[in-house]
Formats: structure tokens, sequence, C-alpha cells
């Protein structure tokens, strides 16, 4: 391809030209957040969802964690509560993320989740380190008006640079650090599709905690069926294996 600025020689894998910066086509066609949810619309419908059974207790679970932490029902101290919770949410939250490599083998069931399940550590160690990246920033920004508005910008740049890792968890054989290093690097130039990405996914489950959690399986299946098209889309333009200075 030839970028149409700069008249540079692209490759088909290019989504920026390397020379100038402007997006080549490839990347205005495939990675536009429309064609993105179209595309895991698509492939959500593909697999049956048996879950339900799965996902309702232990996000049932996590909900009642918030609201006992958030009303300091188990001690006076909000920090110990904080802590209490955030531990809590460690342990559960890479529960919820397992069913999502079920989307890989096609196999969307409980049967399925045993395998699933060797992935936990993996997951643990990578919640983990959202929720310590998180809770520097609270004691960091805490207090002051600025410095709060400078936090909410880094945990949605967390998120962002989150979106794809649990994939490239699944999908590589190696440790979690690294695997986030290829998601940020894969990332550069979509953190704000990734961001966009997970703001949808954001306000789906809050809708589903809001309907008493009903539509939660569905919501869920849609997550992880979203996030493997988006992983895909990344490794069809080997984003996942481009240098640090790209």
């Amino acid at each position: 391809m030839i970028c149409k600025l700069c008249k540079k020689k692209t490759i088909d894998t290019d989504i920026y030209c390397l020379t100038c910066g402007k997006a080549t086509d490839s990347y205005k066609e495939q990675f536009r957040i429309k064609k993105t949810l179209q595309e895991a619309k698509v492939s959500a419908k593909s697999e049956g969802n048996n879950l339900i059974f799965y996902y309702i207790p232990i996000a049932v679970v996590l909900i009642a964690l918030a609201y006992i932490s958030s009303h300091d029902i188990l001690t006076d101290s909000h920090w110990i509560n904080y802590i209490l919770f955030n531990v809590s949410a460690i342990l559960i939250v890479p529960l919820l993320i397992l069913p999502f490599c079920l989307v890989i083998r096609e196999r969307e069931d409980i049967s399925g989740l045993k395998q699933a399940f060797a992935y936990y550590p993996k997951l643990l160690l990578f919640v983990a380190l959202i929720a310590l990246y998180f809770f520097a920033l609270k004691i960091i920004c805490q207090g002051d008006p600025i410095l709060n508005l400078v936090r909410l910008i880094l945990v949605l740049w967390g998120i962002a640079i989150a979106f794809p890792v649990p994939f490239l968890i699944f999908t590589r054989n190696e440790c979690v650090f690294k695997s986030i290093r290829r998601g940020y690097i894969a990332g550069k130039y979509l953190r704000w599709h990734q961001f966009g990405l997970s703001l949808i996914l954001g306000v789906l489950l809050l809708a589903s905690v809001l309907l008493l959690l009903i539509p939660l399986p569905v919501t869920m299946n849609f997550a992880g069926h979203l996030m493997y098209v988006w992983h895909k889309k990344q490794g069809e333009f080997q984003l996942h294996d481009k240098p640090k200075d790209y």
C-alpha cells in the first residue's frame, strides 16, 4: 500500500504510516468500534451460553462484598474495609474472566471450565496488579481535587491498557508481565478504541446489575466474544509482536 499523505510505502499490517503517522485505510476499516461490536454480536450468537449458574452466584457475592465495604459494616475503618474488599475482589474477579477462555475453544459450558482453571493463577496476578495500580493512585492522589482528576484519567488509561491482556494470557505461554507489555505495545495507537469498548462493556454490566443480574450471562458472553474479536484483529495486524518503538 501507498500512504495517501506522504506517498511512502506501507505494508498490509501497518495501521499507521511509519513515516508521517497517518492512519491507513485498513486501520480505519478494521478497527472501527461499530464494526467490532457487530462482529462480536455475530460471534456471540454462534455459540450457546450455559453458564447462568456460574456467573450469577459469583456476581452476587462480589456485589454483596462491595455493599458491605462501602457501608463500613465489617469494621469502623474505611481503609480496612477498602483493603478487605479489594483482596476479596482480586480472588473473585478472575473467576468471572475465566470463561472467556472458552470462546477460543468454542465450548462455552461448565465442563469446559475445568481446563480453563489452569489460567487462574495468571489471571489472579493480572487482577492483583490492576488493583495495586488503582490502590497506588488512591494513596497518591487522595485529598486534592486536581490530583483526583489526574487519578480518574490514569484509571481510565489503565483500563484501556488492560482490555486486551486476558486473551494474551490465554493464547501465549508466557509470564503475565510480558502479556501486559504486549498488550501495551499492541494498543499504542488504539488506546481510545479500547477505552470505548471497555466503557460499553461497563455500561452493559451496570445494566445487568440494575436488572437483577438476569441478563448477566448474556452480557458476559458478549464481553468474551468482544474481547476475542479485538484480540483476533490485533493478531491479524501482528500488533502483538510489534517492536517497542513501533
